[in-house]
């Protein structure tokens, strides 16, 4: 019995790449303009890294305004080394379907290149070998495994579903993280004076990450480090404050430039890492109120910000500097001036 398309998606996704190959060409040979088999077959041939064999057969329906043929082009274009073209296609697939498998992604990888935000969570760890970790934001525990021993760990989140042990010591409150401040001794339950690297990836509104990093702060010492999820907005649909897609930011880039603007003595930049950026902020002091004291007022103001058009400028407001671990490190050491350190254009 002859096997469908659909068989045959299957049989690549398990890895069978010729197999599900002879099934896309035996529907071509009885239907030669089959936009989905030759949209797949194209997809096969990116995954054997053959871009350009990708591009012909994609060249056959290239009127389909289909968002799998956009897709995959920006993929072959990718894997050529234009990122521009591919940026453009990509940016095309999703604005006919926003919801496509590897769509944003692929866009985050081609405007923010480099190491994914846990490959550069694993260099926070491994550098400087925090005594405490604290995690807002635990859910599957994807980054808070990346904590090694003797690290001692407190995650917050008020549904943490871990599918793994952690590999030291890991303490897990099914908490808001407002209700874990107002409730917790957080110097008992991380066994040690000060927090000496957070990570914020919870509530993705600007005004609870806000609210967050005002706690954290009140217990940072001289050498502490926040690090902030989803600071770089890729776009206006999967930045804004309500979700509307599955690859989803929400608002949580406001807070760069909110402690550009309210707190300059911090040390405040963004890692160029995909999928959306990885804020890093240094200089804290426990004894600072000025976030709390203007609360309402940063609200009333960011509130209604919008997303920067200009991608120059969106690059400047969240002080987005290159997805390299040296240049990560000389910015945490004040040994790059922030201008010298700025993300080049793409």
């Amino acid at each position: 019995m002859a096997q469908s398309l659909d068989d045959a998606v299957a049989l690549a996704q398990a890895g069978r790449l010729t197999e599900a190959e002879q099934i896309f060409r035996d529907a071509l040979r009885s239907d030669p303009t089959n936009a989905r088999a030759l949209c797949l077959l194209a997809s096969a041939a990116n995954s054997r890294k053959a871009h350009r064999e990708a591009l012909d057969l994609l060249a056959r329906i290239a009127g389909s305004g289909l968002a799998p043929v956009h897709l995959e082009k920006a993929i072959a274009h990718f894997g050529l080394g234009a990122p521009e073209i591919a940026l453009r296609e990509a940016r095309q697939a999703v604005a006919i379907s926003p919801n496509i498998d590897r769509g944003y992604r692929l866009i985050s990888s081609i405007l923010l290149p480099g190491e994914f935000y846990y490959d550069m969570l694993k260099r926070f760890h491994a550098r400087f070998k925090p005594r405490s970790y604290f995690e807002i934001g635990v859910y599957k525990g994807a980054s808070i495994l990346l904590a090694n021993p003797p690290t001692i760990v407190v995650g917050v989140d008020p549904e943490p579903r871990l599918l793994e042990a952690p590999k030291t010591i890991c303490k897990i409150f099914p908490l808001r993280s407002d209700d874990y401040f107002a409730s917790r001794d957080v110097r008992q339950d991380l066994e040690t004076d000060a927090i000496d690297l957070a990570f914020i990836d919870g509530l993705h509104t600007f005004d609870q990450v806000l609210r967050d990093f005002i706690n954290v702060e009140k217990f940072a010492g001289e050498d502490t480090i926040v690090l902030i999820h989803d600071c770089f907005a890729i776009d206006d649909l999967t930045a804004d404050r309500v979700r509307k897609t599955l690859f989803w930011t929400g608002d949580t880039w406001k807070i760069i430039p909110i402690l550009r603007e309210f707190r300059r003595d911090l040390n405040v930049f963004t890692i160029a890492a995909p999928g959306s950026g990885l804020g890093v902020v240094s200089g804290l002091d426990p004894r600072s109120t000025v976030l709390a004291d203007s609360f309402d007022q940063i609200v009333a103001r960011y509130g209604s910000m919008t997303v920067e058009p200009d991608y120059a400028r969106r690059r400047e407001q969240a002080a987005l500097v290159a997805n390299d671990w040296t240049t990560v490190e000389a910015r945490l050491t004040g040994k790059a001036a922030a201008d010298s350190a700025m993300m080049p254009a793409l």
